[in-house]
């Protein structure tokens, strides 16, 4: 056996003894009875005892390992904790900093190439190098101190900091200017056309000097077309600002550092040279550092070497860290050595700065807009078509009657002619092709994602805002999303006894440090302390910024743990400025548990360390390590398997988060290179005692269960995946609604018995009903595992009542009176995971219909269920995630949230940050992504109408008449309405309530609905009869001379023509609001502003053309009449609107409107 190995050997507490030298209470070891041991309130040696013998390693690495430990304990400490009272480090000293700070450049000894040339040296050259001796060295050239950071609110010293080291920014790549969209705009083929055609049409009419007024219509052509392209241009430009505004909120990340003495959050962009950054898994580090302080840290920085290999990193032998890399694992603390363009992620982005932006994450096209491109591809084709015909209409005709039947010789004069043809054929072309298309997905999507940040979701990949209308499932965590994550002890089972009423603890800023209301053993209390204040790296601040409130620094579950130990009279710092880390292990999904080595300073035996290891987790997994007890007396006594089921059957029965605390004593030799492995979790959590169990509640959010309600509603369903245990997971789940009411838990005995009940049920009933008010309990079972069987409890919830039973006037509740499923992580991966780790695809299918809740659930369980859900094409799944092992089921999930507070490694793998961590800003989500495909389907249905009617018109006046009613500039102004200026209106609608009573949208369902088609066909019917009409008899119907009689000039009656189809046009705008069969077409039309102003805009800008238009525009003043007229044709919209209502199904039901409802394909029965 390893002599290291031997020498794990636990320090079990026997009778206490007192200590021969200054007679404090000790323990005797079981190998021999020193003078002096740790006790059971385990405090530092007396100063009295004289030290062992020295254990045979060098006295160098010996200093390491105290200034490790004790550097590391230094910043475990809480932020209101003094760092003068803080372990020295062994290394050289230096002069410290003055909190003051830098005052002038002449205050640093390094420059910003020293820095740089530092951070990019090999590890073994880093101290050998000439530049700096060590971190303490470092510091005093950098005018900082390790300890307490850099002044706090000091504008000067962050001044000379900026001026002389640069700031955490990376210059921006190439920016498209606005000129450039203007030309890039001008670059499409139709409009540089119609542009050389406006210019011939000048230049045609100056030469042939047909008359003082023919550049008129090249002039506004040629204006015309200038003011689309810059109306492009310019919702480009804005679309750009915001994506990039959106970008910079995205990268500027909170990040933790130590100024003037404290713990601060400051944004990524204020972090300077010199900063104490603090290190923590998951963390994407956002400078270049050299660290002073570290525990098993392991980074990825594949993103610079390429190599996927992890990464060590030791404050001795590897300081250096690198901007970029990503925290695998591990603790530290780093001196800032380079921000911005100097780091070396920084030099990498500086190289390709000069490169105009691609289509990152937020201008990359999503599949709506992929489908309107090739939607408006293949309507492009169509309008080519009519755009040939119709200058074949009128060229042929009058070819034909001018050098054939009139035999006329040619003369320049007939260019002008075949000019005015052209313009008219490509008019119609520019008119025919919908380049409004893209744009109002894009102008959707980019209103949605701005509007979206107000609800608490940051939008980091484009096409997500689109997704989650699409969304069937949510997979959401419990704690903090659910639940309002302020963690309150309401329940401990300590050393055999169980306290029930912890009231005290909802004011623990009352309590009195050393004073007990529990009146425990003064030893046990010492014990109970130490595992509460040593085994955590939160922290507790009150006043402050506050005004005397309590702020809570870290995680929530670890600082009602504290708010505990305060409450029993305890001081966790006191206990952790006596304490020093040697190592620790932090929380993970898998482990379930952390745990901490502590020992203090000088407690050494025979070259040993004396410590003790703090344990806590879930606690049947906590319970599964342990083999002793505490007792009241703070004896320990052994812990048989019936003492562990008992324990577990108590404390589970509350629906509370249960959490065991358990510690280890044993003697560890110093920390070597050679022996590093041997201080591994596997080899010290084991052989645990158990000291208490404490129940946490963690209050379900009030707006949950509407949320989930609504969710319900729109077809989604949702699943809770939750670390917890299946009764807590359960609890939870019964109050938002996620259980249905009505409904109970049943036993299902093994897998095979399981899976022939889920087949004979078949796909859940979501029409089912039960009574409104909750009945039914959750049943516990204790199936143990075995060959066949699930390997712990299975719950199914069973039917509760029938139809009849339901209340009259009862609102049906979606999956009420259905059987659900309850799981456990390993039942889960027992019963869809075959022996190679693949999914059995049939197994999975069966269980995920009725599968609700998944306690005990790891990453892997996530990636599982996101692989399982993406073999079936009809689901699109969105997964909630905060660790760093989510990340991979985040970046596989159709959408993945992840929670403001969660790791960067998280945010950096998911597609929407969730602001406020609350489940119910998801549904906000869901809202906006089902806002985008009505804004799309309200300006097709608008889009198709005038692009149909307008080409028909134009094809059919010059076929039937040799020219079209509609003069090209008409024409273009008809086309700025319905692409720029419609799809602003239509695509920038709010969200109404009423989208949740839809199904979700699916991928593969067409763009157009038959209900859209019923409404585009219904009114290009209608207003082609209207034009028809008023063209071969709007003289007669108005009592106005026929436009024939005018020889080609503008006259009244195609004046008439072209306003009554544009009011046609405006009319129709207010009927594309409304696109699933409302009544009300004008509900809401006031609270959309925007809609409103470019409503009227359009319609004073019409009124202007009309009677000030002129030649310019081929029109004539109307008078009152006239314009009374107009308004009430194109008002006729309005009723033609509710005639097509009152057809079979025009008022579509829900039914109608095919996709998926909760989660899976409607069948028909």
């Amino acid at each position: 056996m390893s002599p290291v190995i031997s020498s794990l050997l636990p320090v079990q507490q026997l009778a206490p003894g007192v200590c021969s030298n200054c007679s404090r209470p000790r323990c005797l070891s079981v190998s021999a009875a020193t003078s002096h041991a740790f006790t059971q309130t385990y405090p530092s040696p007396c100063a009295a005892q004289p030290l062992p013998a020295a254990h045979p390693m060098s006295t160098r690495r010996r200093s390491q390992m105290a200034t490790t430990t004790a550097a590391v304990s230094q910043a475990e400490r809480s932020p209101t904790a003094s760092y003068d009272d803080a372990p020295r480090s062994s290394q050289p000293s230096t002069p410290r900093a003055s909190i003051s700070g830098a005052q002038s450049p002449a205050d640093f000894k390094i420059d910003r190439e020293g820095c740089k040339k530092l951070a990019g040296l090999p590890a073994v050259e880093i101290f050998v190098a000439g530049i700096v001796s060590n971190a303490q060295d470092l510091a005093h050239q950098l005018a900082t101190d390790p300890r307490r950071g850099l002044p706090w609110q000091n504008d000067v010293d962050a001044q000379v900091r900026a001026e002389v080291f640069g700031t955490n920014r990376v210059k921006d790549r190439k920016r498209v200017s606005f000129w450039a969209l203007v030309w890039e705009a001008l670059e499409d083929p139709t409009v540089r056309v119609l542009f050389v055609s406006g210019v011939l049409a000048i230049a045609l009419g100056q030469v042939l000097e047909a008359g003082a007024d023919s550049w008129i219509e090249g002039a506004a052509i040629i204006a015309a077309v200038l003011v689309v392209t810059l109306v492009t241009a310019v919702q480009n430009f804005q679309k750009e600002q915001q994506f990039r505004q959106l970008n910079q909120i995205n990268e500027d990340i909170k990040v933790r550092v130590v100024r003037g003495g404290q713990e601060r959050t400051i944004s990524t962009y204020d972090l300077l040279v010199g900063d104490v950054l603090l290190i923590d898994t998951g963390d994407i580090l956002p400078a270049d550092g050299l660290l002073f302080e570290s525990s098993n840290l392991r980074l990825d920085e594949s993103h610079l070497t390429g190599e996927s290999e992890d990464v060590l990193k030791d404050w001795e032998a590897a300081p250096v860290v690198a901007s970029g890399s990503r925290v695998l694992e591990g603790l530290g603390r780093c001196i800032v050595l380079a921000v911005g363009e100097h780091s070396q992620q920084g030099i990498i982005a500086a190289m390709v700065a000069g490169v105009e932006e691609g289509d990152d994450d937020l201008r990359a096209k999503t599949q709506l807009q992929q489908k309107l491109d090739t939607l408006a591809t293949q309507i492009g084709y169509v309008g080519l078509a009519a755009a040939g015909l119709s200058f074949a209409g009128m060229a042929i005709p009058f070819t034909w009657n001018t050098f054939v039947v009139q035999r006329a010789a040619w003369d320049w004069a007939f260019a002008t002619d075949y000019l005015h043809m052209v313009i008219q054929a490509i008019t119609i072309l520019v008119v025919a092709i919908p380049e409004g298309l893209p744009l109002a997905v894009t102008i959707a999507l980019a209103f949605s994602v701005k509007r979206m940040l107000a609800d608490n979701n940051l939008v980091r990949h484009l096409s997500a805002a689109e997704t989650m209308g699409c969304a069937t499932t949510i997979c959401t965590d419990k704690t903090g999303t659910l639940t309002t994550n302020e963690m309150t002890v309401r329940r401990m089972w300590l050393a055999g006894h169980e306290f029930d009423n912890l009231h005290f603890l909802s004011n623990p800023g009352s309590s009195i440090e050393g004073r007990d209301p529990l009146d425990l053993d003064p030893r046990l209390h010492g014990i109970l302390m130490h595992g509460l204040a040593l085994n955590s790296t939160a922290g507790l601040e009150y006043g402050g910024d506050n005004a005397g409130k309590l702020v809570k620094v870290g995680n929530r579950t670890e600082c009602a743990l504290l708010e505990l130990c305060v409450a029993l009279g305890g001081s966790y710092t006191r206990i952790r400025a006596g304490h020093d880390l040697v190592r620790r292990f932090p929380f993970s999904s898998d482990r379930k548990r952390m745990s901490s080595l502590t020992f203090s300073p000088g407690g050494s035996l025979d070259g040993m360390m004396c410590t003790r290891l703090h344990v806590k987790g879930a606690a049947e997994i906590i319970l599964d390590l342990c083999t002793q007890q505490v007792e009241p007396d703070s004896s320990v006594r052994r812990l048989e398997e019936e003492d562990k089921a008992a324990i577990l059957h108590s404390v589970k029965s509350s629906g509370l988060r249960m959490l065991a605390l358990a510690y280890r004593d044993v003697l560890l030799p110093f920390q070597t290179e050679e022996n590093g492995d041997e201080f591994s979790a596997p080899q010290l959590e084991r052989d645990l005692t158990l000291l208490a169990i404490i129940g946490i509640e963690d209050p379900m959010r009030q707006e949950v269960p509407a949320a989930i309600e609504a969710c319900h509603r729109a077809g989604i369903s949702v699943r809770m995946l939750t670390g917890d245990n299946r009764t807590t997971g359960s609890s939870i789940a019964r109050q938002c609604g996620i259980l249905p009411p009505g409904s109970s838990v049943l036993e299902a005995t093994d897998q095979g018995h399981l899976l022939e009940e889920l087949r004979a049920l078949g796909p859940p009933r979501p029409e089912h009903t039960a009574h409104l008010t909750p009945q039914g309990s959750v049943l516990s079972s204790s199936v143990l595992g075995g060959k066949g069987n699930l390997p712990s409890s299975l719950s199914l919830v069973s039917q509760y009542g029938s139809d009849s039973d339901t209340p009259d006037g009862a609102e049906p509740i979606p999956g009420a009176g259905e059987k659900w499923l309850v799981m456990d992580g390993p039942q889960f991966r027992q019963a869809v995971l075959d022996g190679g780790g693949r999914i059995r695809q049939d197994v999975f299918d069966l269980l995920w219909p009725r599968l609700r809740v998944l306690a005990r659930c790891s990453p892997a369980d996530k990636f599982t269920i996101v692989q399982g859900l993406q073999n079936n094409p009809h689901e699109i799944v969105a997964v909630t995630g905060d660790g760093t092992n989510d990340a991979p089921a985040l970046r596989l999930a159709d959408v993945g949230f992840a929670m403001n507070d969660g790791t960067s490694i998280a945010k950096d793998a998911s597609d929407i940050l969730l602001m406020d961590n609350n489940f119910a800003s998801i549904v906000q989500a869901v809202k906006w992504g089902r806002n985008v495909y009505a804004g799309v389907a309200r300006f097709l249905q608008f889009q198709l109408t005038i692009n149909a009617v307008a080409i028909a018109t134009a094809v059919g006046g010059a076929l039937a008449l040799q020219e079209s009613p509609l003069t090209a500039v008409q024409m273009l102004w008809v086309n700025l309405i319905m692409d720029s200026l419609a799809s602003l209106s239509l695509a920038t609608d709010s969200p109404t309530d009423e989208l949740l009573d839809l199904k979700p949208y699916r991928g593969d369902e067409p763009l157009i609905s038959p209900l859209l088609w019923r409404n585009i066909i219904g009114q290009g019917v209608f207003q082609l009869s209207i034009m028809y009409s008023l063209v071969q008899y709007g003289d007669v119907i108005f009592n106005v001379p026929n436009h024939s009689v005018t020889g080609g000039d503008p006259s009244v009656h195609y004046t008439l023509v072209f306003n009554i189809f544009v009011m046609l046009q405006l009319f129709n705008q207010v009927n594309a609001r409304k696109i699933y069969g409302e009544e009300d077409v004008m509900q809401g039309v006031l609270s959309n502003k925007l809609f409103v102003y470019i409503l009227t805009a359009e319609l004073a800008l019409q009124a202007l053309i009309v009677q000030f238009g002129g030649d310019a525009f081929g029109t004539r003043p109307l008078n009152l009449a006239q314009w009374a007229a107009c308004i009430g044709f194109g008002a006729l919209g309005l009723f033609v609107r509710k005639a097509l209502l009152m057809l079979p199904g025009g008022r579509p039901t829900k039914d109608e409107l095919p996709a998926v409802e909760n989660g899976f394909e409607k069948k028909d029965n």
